[in-house]
């Protein structure tokens, strides 16, 4: 990716500001490839405005979750980014113990169920795990 010279401006997240760009920046040092990026990166407020920077072709690449990726209008997706395979990124529900709405314990028994794992699966999140 940084010695591509075709690929001048790359959409990530601020890695100063949302989570999407420290995950972003971590594989990329990982994978040695984050020092080759100076003046390269275009810092997104969201992953979302990331991807939109690419389907518009305002930028060359753009670093998004696999998940977004699903919802690109025009960008293709190229694979995945070096260094992103051992990263593990967790989203996390709870229901506080002073919660008397029974709403919320019946929402996490859903995700849960074969039908919210399901639902997880087909948009590209893995299982959810209790």
């Amino acid at each position: 990716m940084s010695s591509s010279p075709e690929v001048k401006r790359i959409a990530i997240g601020d890695p100063d500001s949302v989570p999407f760009g420290r995950y972003a920046k971590e594989a990329l040092t990982r994978a040695g490839l984050w020092t080759g990026l100076d003046g390269r990166t275009i810092h997104a407020t969201d992953v979302r405005q990331a991807l939109n920077y690419a389907d518009q072709g305002s930028v060359d690449a753009a670093i998004v979750y696999a998940t977004d990726a699903l919802i690109a209008k025009n960008a293709k997706e190229l694979g995945e980014v070096p260094g992103a395979h051992d990263l593990r990124i967790e989203a996390v529900g709870a229901r506080l113990a002073r919660s008397t709405v029974g709403a919320s314990q019946r929402f996490l028994d859903h995700v849960a169920s074969p039908t919210g794992t399901a639902a997880f699966t087909r948009r590209g999140f893995a299982p959810p795990q209790r």
